[in-house]
């Protein structure tokens, strides 16, 4: 229980706890030291949220005007990249980046990048399944057109695919290169 309090009294509030707080002090006349005991802030703290409500109107904290290392050409060149390969590791995606531009860039500005642009792993995910999907379908198109006889068909006992199978799996290989061959054939 000890570290649960901790844990919540050592961080820096969420906006919800700074909104309820001023809910607390302007409408329900709650004072600021009522407050302070309510969340487990300092007076200080909550004294703050107070005056920045009433100075910008706003409970937000202030935001970094930090813009990153990135220029709008970096980030259009690593969305070009996810789309023409949305399967792609994220360190490919830097190796590819430094081969580009010549300079470094970690994963994680990577990562941080796409996370901007709301390319999300679910949305890459996604994207990839229906890149798969396109695969299969012309596949089929592609073994319809084929005429069929014995010396052409190629009998697999036993073989189950799931979609787990089509994507990457913590980077050891493509899933789907080796093709198993068991049992007796004549």
């Amino acid at each position: 229980m000890a570290s649960i309090q901790q844990a919540v009294n050592g961080r820096h509030a969420s906006r919800n706890t700074i909104m309820h707080a001023l809910y607390g002090y302007f409408y329900l006349g709650l004072s600021k030291r009522r407050l302070a005991t309510i969340y487990h802030k300092h007076i200080n703290n909550i004294s703050n949220w107070i005056q920045r409500f009433e100075v910008n109107n706003d409970y937000a904290r202030r935001a970094t005007r930090r813009t990153g290392q990135l220029s709008a050409e970096h980030r259009e060149w690593l969305l070009d990249f996810y789309t023409k390969h949305p399967v792609a590791f994220l360190d490919e995606a830097k190796a590819a980046f430094e081969h580009r531009f010549a300079r470094f860039i970690s994963i994680s500005t990577v990562w941080r990048a796409l996370r901007q642009h709301g390319l999300t792993w679910k949305v890459l995910e996604r994207r990839t399944m229906n890149i798969k999907i396109n695969d299969i379908v012309r596949f089929t198109l592609e073994l319809s057109t084929t005429k069929w006889c014995k010396m052409n068909i190629q009998f697999l006992d036993e073989v189950s695919f799931d979609n787990r199978g089509m994507l990457r799996s913590r980077g050891y290989c493509l899933k789907g290169k080796k093709l198993a061959f068991r049992g007796e054939f004549n």
